[in-house]
């Protein structure tokens, strides 16, 4: 059996997905080294120490899509409907006053 494993490049960050919400991502310091991230933590020495890393926003930003009318980075649309910010889904409908 082959299996086939998805890598995407974001922001210079190479990232895999894996099953269970698990995501995979290079480390530029180290190379060869690879990171875990799930939950919102990264196993990377920066996350220990301060909390927060570049890893996490890579994965955040490989999260989102586009706005459809604008091209803002928002959440991906769960209906199928093209994906709106929250700006522009007000403006369409007229609440934006």
């Amino acid at each position: 059996m082959i299996a086939t494993i998805q890598q995407h490049e974001i922001s210079g960050e190479t990232i895999i997905p894996l099953d269970d919400g698990y995501v995979l991502i290079a480390s530029k310091s180290r190379p060869g080294a690879w990171y875990q991230i799930h939950d919102g933590e990264c196993s990377c020495p920066g996350f220990h120490y301060r909390g927060r890393c570049r890893h996490i926003a890579a994965v955040i930003q490989a999260q989102q899509t586009p706005c459809f009318r604008c091209g803002a980075l928002t959440e991906p649309s769960v209906s199928g409907a093209p994906a709106l910010c929250g700006p522009c889904s007000l403006a369409l409908t007229g609440l934006d006053d």
